[in-house]
C-alpha cells in the first residue's frame, strides 16, 4: 500500500476528527466506536506490519493527546495490534465482512485488556474501565467494521486515482 505523505496526512486528519467529533454523536449506552483501532486494523491488513505499527503509532499518540488515559498506553496499545494484524496481511481474506469482524472483535479484546493492564502498572484509573458500558465497546466497533473498513477503501482509492492520473 504506497501512499503519499498527503494521502497519510489526510487520512491521519480525517480519523481524528471522527473520533473527536462522530464518536460521541453516535455513542450508545456511552459505548463509542475506537475510530483508531478500526483504521490501524484496516491498513495493517491491507499494508503489512510496518504499515500497521507506524498508523498505529501516529493514532495511538493522538488518541492519548485527545484521551484521559495513561500517556503512552494507546500508542502501545495502537502499535503492537498495528504489527500483530499486519502479520495477517495475505492470511486473512479482509474482504470478507466476517472476517474483518472477527479480527476486529479479538483485536480490541486484546486492547481493552492491554488498556486496563496498562492503567493498573502505571497507577492510572483502572476503575473507569468498569461497568458493562466499556465492554460494549468492542461490540460496537465489530458491528461498524464493515462500513468503516469499506469507507477506508474507497477513501485510499480515490489517493491511487488521483495519484495515477497527475
Amino acid at each position: 500500500m504506497k501512499h503519499s505523505a498527503i494521502f497519510w496526512g489526510f487520512t491521519v486528519l480525517l480519523i481524528f476528527t471522527l473520533h473527536l467529533t462522530v464518536a460521541g454523536n453516535i455513542a450508545i449506552w456511552g459505548s463509542m466506536p475506537n475510530f483508531f483501532l478500526l483504521s490501524t486494523v484496516f491498513f495493517a491488513i491491507r499494508g503489512g506490519s510496518l504499515t500497521g505499527e507506524i498508523f498505529g503509532f501516529v493514532s495511538g499518540l493522538l488518541s492519548d493527546i485527545a484521551s484521559t488515559t495513561v500517556f503512552g498506553s494507546q500508542v502501545f496499545m495502537l502499535t503492537l495490534l498495528g504489527y500483530l494484524a499486519g502479520k495477517l496481511e495475505r492470511k486473512v481474506d479482509e474482504d470478507q465482512p466476517l472476517a474483518q469482524m472477527v479480527l476486529v472483535f479479538v483485536l480490541s479484546i486484546v486492547h481493552l485488556l492491554g488498556l486496563v493492564l496498562l492503567e493498573s502498572l502505571f497507577g492510572g484509573s483502572p476503575q473507569r474501565f468498569s461497568g458493562i458500558v466499556i465492554f460494549l465497546n468492542p461490540f460496537y466497533s465489530t458491528l461498524l467494521c464493515p462500513v468503516i473498513f469499506w469507507g477506508l477503501l474507497k477513501w485510499s482509492a480515490l489517493f491511487n486515482k488521483s495519484r495515477k492520473n497527475p
